[in-house]
C-alpha cells in the first residue's frame, strides 16, 4: 500500500471540479483511521478465542487462559511473563473482566469481549504501522461521477 493522492499530487492541468468533496474527504480521512489509528486493524496481531474451561495458549500472547466455573475469563501467568490486567501484573490466576485493559511484553496492548464461556482477545502492538511500513491506502483518482 502507498500513499494516498491528493489535491496537491495531481497534475497542474486537473480541473478544479474533480476536486473531492468535504464528505469524500473525511470517508478517506476516517477509513486510514480505522486502519492505522489509535486502535487501527493494522496493529492488530493476534486475535484469538477462548472457550471453555480447558487452558488455551494463544501464539505470542504470554498466560494461559480459561474460564472458570461461572464462564468468566481468567488468565494464568508468572510475574515474569508480564500480563497486566487492569493495570496490576498478574502472578498467578486472575479474572479479565471484558473491556479492560491488557498489557503486554514490548509495550503491546489488548482487550477482551464475550461473556459465558467463549471470549475473543485481541492483541495490538501501536509500533506495527510504523514497522510494516504502511502510509496510505491505495485509491483511484476521485471521479464525481
Amino acid at each position: 500500500m502507498t500513499a494516498h493522492r491528493t489535491s496537491a499530487d495531481r497534475p497542474a492541468d486537473s480541473s478544479a471540479a474533480a476536486d473531492p468533496p468535504g464528505e469524500y474527504t473525511a470517508w478517506r480521512q476516517g477509513r486510514w483511521e480505522e486502519v492505522a489509528g489509535p486502535n487501527g486493524k493494522a496493529k492488530v496481531v493476534t486475535n484469538g478465542k477462548i472457550v471453555g474451561r480447558g487452558m488455551h495458549t494463544l501464539p505470542g500472547v504470554p498466560g494461559r487462559w480459561s474460564t472458570d466455573e461461572a464462564g468468566a475469563l481468567t488468565v494464568t501467568a508468572t510475574a515474569a511473563d508480564g500480563v497486566r490486567v487492569d493495570g496490576e501484573t498478574v502472578a498467578g490466576t486472575a479474572a479479565v473482566p471484558p473491556g479492560r485493559p491488557l498489557e503486554f511484553p514490548e509495550g503491546r496492548v489488548g482487550f477482551a469481549g464475550g461473556g459465558n464461556g467463549a471470549y475473543g482477545l485481541v492483541v495490538m502492538d501501536h509500533t506495527a504501522v510504523e514497522r510494516s511500513g504502511l502510509s496510505g491506502i491505495d485509491t483511484y483518482p476521485y471521479d464525481p461521477s
